[in-house]
């Protein structure tokens, strides 16, 4: 297994975000974290990163306590992350966010990473001299990803990349999501209220509510259970 979580909890001040969540991640997978808007998926995956200490629990990757590292150190171990909101630095342009991600290796890795993402996003090498402000916001949560990629991780946390994007942009965004892992083996782990999409690509989901895992399984098994149907994908 590549990444294991277990009995996870979170609290901002006196508020419980997470309660003994438990989840496992295997190699070349897609999984699915879906729930509805504040259920403590975000705080899931921060934890998993390093952004948010937890009060309990333990987080393995490759068999190694991850628990206490540092934020770098678990970037260097092979964990990214795309989080929340496509922060983005909007006066820098696209090549310069980009290499803000190549945070290990010379020049000569680091040109070989650009080009790993120009090669992924064609788009952003076209607008590579552009301020990142100037970019759609399609573009934006292309330019998130690719700085994610900038590493070369062996697994993506991606927190909510379809939030305020046209529907037809997230079609891209998910396509371009299972391209990561079809074409490139990189491992990923998805947060998104967008259970229907999230289905869709995802190997396994699990379903979060109120900060703890009450479903979880295959994702055509979850797409045709009849509570998750009513409940998440609007059936």
């Amino acid at each position: 297994m590549m990444l294991s979580v277990k009995n996870l909890e979170v609290s901002y001040g006196k508020l419980k975000a997470v309660w003994g969540v438990s989840l496992g991640v295997w190699n070349k997978e897609i999984v699915g974290l879906i729930g509805p808007n504040g259920a403590g998926k975000s705080s899931i995956v921060n934890s998993i990163i390093g952004f948010v200490k937890p009060d309990k629990g333990e987080i393995k990757f490759e068999g190694r306590d991850i628990t206490n590292l540092s934020i770098s150190s678990r970037i260097k171990a092979g964990i990214s992350v795309v989080p929340e909101g496509r922060r983005i630095f909007p006066y820098l342009t696209v090549e310069e966010n980009l290499l803000m991600g190549a945070v290990v290796g010379n020049w000569n890795k680091r040109r070989e990473a650009l080009e790993f993402v120009y090669n992924l996003f064609p788009q952003l090498r076209e607008r590579k001299r552009n301020f990142a402000s100037q970019l759609s916001g399609g573009e934006q949560q292309m330019l998130v990803i690719g700085r994610a990629l900038m590493s070369r991780p062996k697994m993506v946390l991606i927190d909510e990349p379809t939030l305020g994007l046209a529907p037809k942009i997230v079609d891209q965004v998910y396509g371009i999501i299972k391209t990561i892992r079809d074409e490139e083996g990189i491992t990923v782990l998805v947060a998104d209220q967008n259970a229907e999409m999230v289905l869709k690509i995802a190997d396994r989901a699990y379903v979060v509510e109120n900060g703890r895992i009450v479903a979880e399984g295959p994702s055509e098994k979850l797409a045709h259970d009849p509570k998750i149907v009513s409940t998440y994908l609007g059936i």
